[in-house]
């Protein structure tokens, strides 16, 4: 069981990343366990990630902040496998050198920052720049299959969808005018923040979700 500590740090930091979110980074706790997180990230501009969406999981430990959680994405990427442990400076890999003022931004920044590099770790994988393009612009379709995803961020589904036909749209009249690797561009609707933009239902229950939260955190102040 969690800590009152762990629990009352997760919701601070729940609404934090709600009012204050890092570029091309969305995260937020599932509300079946608050130590189980989902996190979103934008690939950057001018990377071979540019345009993808890839979702993934952060498990914190029970007396967090004082050790590190585990990272995982489940988003094919060509940068790591899915669905396994990744070694980074700020996981459960080395817990010697946790610093328990990271924080989940600090933590999904770093993991962005890592993406765009070529440095191997355990759970990274060699891939070519249009493997990984390539990865990119099937995002959204991946993550749509994903029915966890579908459930956490619910807001984005209808974004998703559209880039989802816009993209296969653009492949096939791509194909059809004789361009070579089904070539296209992603428009204003990529370059944009990962901000709700889907419909109304969505919209509530994300709504509902933040409301909680902050509550959770104001009775925290009362009760501890």
């Amino acid at each position: 069981m969690a800590t009152q500590l762990c629990i009352k740090r997760l919701q601070r930091e729940a609404v934090t990343l709600h009012t204050n979110p890092p570029a091309h980074i969305t995260a937020r706790a599932s509300p079946e366990d608050i130590l189980q997180w989902h996190y979103l990230l934008e690939g950057p501009p001018g990377t071979p990630y540019e345009g993808g969406f890839y979702h993934g999981m952060i498990k914190f430990p029970t007396n967090f902040p004082y050790a590190p959680p585990s990272i995982t994405m489940c988003t094919p990427s060509g940068r790591f496998h899915t669905n396994t442990r990744l070694c980074l400076s700020m996981s459960d890999f080395h817990p010697a050198e946790w610093n328990p003022m990271w924080s989940t931004s600090t933590i999904l920044s770093g993991l962005l920052s890592f993406m765009t590099e070529e440095t191997p770790t355990h759970g990274s994988m060699d891939s070519s720049v249009e493997t990984r393009k390539r990865y990119a612009m099937l995002s959204p379709e991946n993550n749509l299959k994903n029915e966890t995803f579908v459930r956490i961020f619910p807001e984005l589904v209808e974004r998703l969808k559209a880039l989802r036909e816009e993209r296969k749209f653009g492949s096939g009249k791509s194909q059809s005018s004789g361009q070579a690797g089904g070539r296209e561009s992603t428009g204003g609707a990529v370059a944009g923040s990962m901000m709700p933009t889907g419909g109304a239902d969505g919209g509530i229950l994300f709504i509902k979700y933040f409301l909680v939260m902050l509550v959770a955190v104001l009775l925290s102040y009362f009760v501890l």
